[in-house]
């Protein structure tokens, strides 16, 4: 594939999301770049309900679900587990492992973090997290999905 570098180069590159984004015809690696973020961009801020946004969330449960089973925590304990300087959450969505529905549907109140740190990390944090936020509480589907799931993985941890 052409930009099978740039997945090597750049490891927090979402394979799917990049393929999503990139049109079929040629084009340079900066534009594909723009075009990724832009993508990437337009998915926080898409609607909760919509098929693609669930599908989003459950795969984010699933990832946070295997990570704690893993690690031998709760749902709790996996919004302040540390590996390093910051929560791995953190890295977690940095790498679009989850989303901020994801954050959402585990409860997660507003990180008490470095807001410097964790903008120059994660651009737009606290933005992007309090119209996901709003929108995840205001949806139909998405808030009472993320409901059920959790307490049914809760379960099993």
């Amino acid at each position: 594939m052409k930009f099978e570098y740039l997945f090597k180069k750049h490891p927090n590159i979402n394979k799917e999301y990049f393929h999503a984004a990139i049109p079929p015809w040629e084009i340079s690696e900066k534009e594909a770049i723009k075009l990724y973020v832009e993508y990437v961009k337009s998915l926080v801020l898409d609607d909760p309900d919509k098929y693609e946004s669930i599908e989003r969330l459950k795969s984010g449960l699933k990832y946070v679900f295997k990570f704690c089973k893993e690690k031998g925590l709760t749902f709790t304990e996996y919004l302040i587990y540390s590996e390093e300087v910051l929560p791995c959450w953190v890295a977690h969505l940095k790498n679009h492992s989850i989303d901020f529905h994801t954050l959402h549907a585990l409860q997660m109140s507003k990180p008490v973090l470095d807001s410097e740190l964790l903008e120059f990390v994660i651009p737009n944090f606290f933005t992007n997290y309090q119209r996901t936020k709003q929108k995840f509480y205001n949806s139909k589907r998405m808030k009472e999905f993320g409901k059920k799931a959790k307490e049914k993985l809760e379960t099993i941890l």
